[in-house]
């Protein structure tokens, strides 16, 4: 990275999908029903832990100035935190994690320094909220409900260490340098709680799948863990393997992400071209339900000379208009149609016949305001049928 020299990676580790959706919930858990590989996990599940997923802003933090700094000999060294897409993040809603990394050095004279791979997250707050205190420059309330989750770290010096030796080597520096797992705003990502457990992290045996079970069980754990996950309103949970070093850009098949999606039919009310390889495909603008009327119209874009044209002209350049809904009494959102490409394109030619339709549509879960969360079209259920 080049915001943060001292990272052997171009990007940090990905974790693959290990999707269940909600219409496997009727079948026998398998390993085949909920994540189809590796075979690894179903014959050794001791080497694989379970940690719960945060849905936050993903964080990288490493010190300022790697290269010049000398551990005992160059002044207390500042923090950076940088992005998953290398862009350096210098808001003032994320002082607090600076400030509270100023001084922390790790180094030993085999070990070097460290960087720190984590979410920014708060039990709190939608994705978006959090987004928004990354984002922005200026101060915001509630900036000190925020928390930097680490799930992961690696020394470059000594990259091929385990995930559970690092883990529990940051843990013990940190330690040792003044951190409290009761007063600190810097927390581990914990596993799935059990009964009679306290706070689990990812250098704990209570972690792992149980050993000398068959995968069937194994399958039985994983979706009783999610479950948990989803009771705490979670967004998942993270399935990895615990004795191979820092994966860069890609997991593979060492590391998995295992959540439900949910799916709903929501109705059509307008739609807007997409943009750059979308141009020609509709992204169909939605409503929630419990919702009232519905007004659409599409309006020409503001300080368009359009707004001088006639009726015939309009007609002819409706497809480079925006849509503009209002729909009483409810939230609207955006999703991609679904199909082939040449599928997406016809249905931009028939984009009025779509209106009033319903979209079936899987999504994470559902909002507050009843918008669901990172909605994926499945298809559309003509009005009526």
């Amino acid at each position: 990275m080049k915001n943060l020299e001292q990272f052997p990676c171009i990007k940090p580790d990905l974790a693959s999908g290990g999707i269940k959706r909600e219409d496997d919930a009727k079948k026998p858990f398998t390993s085949a029903s909920i994540i189809p590989k590796p075979a690894s996990m179903w014959r050794n599940p001791e080497d694989w832990i379970v940690l719960l997923k945060y849905d936050g802003v993903r964080c990288l933090a490493g010190i300022e100035h790697f290269s010049t700094y000398r551990p005992g000999k160059s002044a207390a060294p500042h923090w950076k935190l940088v992005s998953r897409s290398d862009k350096l993040n210098e808001s003032a809603n994320l002082d607090w994690l600076r400030n509270e990394l100023f001084g922390f050095s790790f180094a030993e004279p085999e070990l070097g320094e460290v960087v720190l791979d984590g979410e920014i997250w708060c039990p709190e707050y939608e994705l978006g909220e959090i987004n928004g205190y990354w984002s922005k420059q200026d101060l915001r309330a509630g900036w000190e409900k925020l928390q930097y989750r680490v799930f992961d770290c690696i020394w470059p010096a000594k990259p091929n260490m385990n995930y559970t030796d690092r883990m529990k080597l940051l843990r013990k520096l940190l330690g040792t340098a003044g951190w409290s797992d009761t007063t600190s705003q810097i927390q581990f990502a914990l596993s799935p709680p059990q009964p009679g457990w306290s706070d689990v992290g990812p250098w704990d045996p209570k972690a792992n799948l149980s050993m000398g079970v068959v995968a069937v069980n194994v399958a039985h754990q994983l979706q009783d863990r999610l479950e948990i996950a989803e009771a705490l309103d979670m967004e998942g949970i993270i399935i990895r393997k615990w004795d191979i070093p820092y994966q860069c850009e890609r997991g593979g098949s060492n590391f998995y992400r295992f959540k439900n999606w949910k799916d709903s039919e929501f109705e059509i009310v307008g739609y807007e071209e997409g943009i750059g390889g979308f141009i020609g495909v509709p992204i169909w603008i939605c409503k929630t339900e419990g919702s009232g009327g519905t007004v659409i119209a599409l309006e020409p874009k503001a300080n368009s000379a359009i707004n001088m044209a006639n009726n015939y002209i309009l007609s002819i350049l409706t497809p480079y208009m925006t849509p503009v809904v209002s729909v009483g009494g409810s939230e609207t959102f955006k999703v991609t149609a679904q199909g082939t490409m040449s599928e997406k394109n016809q249905k931009w030619i028939d984009r009025e016949d779509y209106i009033g339709e319903q979209v079936k549509v899987k999504y994470e879960r559902l909002r507050d305001n009843g918008v669901p969360q990172k909605p994926i079209s499945l298809g559309i259920r003509p009005a009526g049928s």
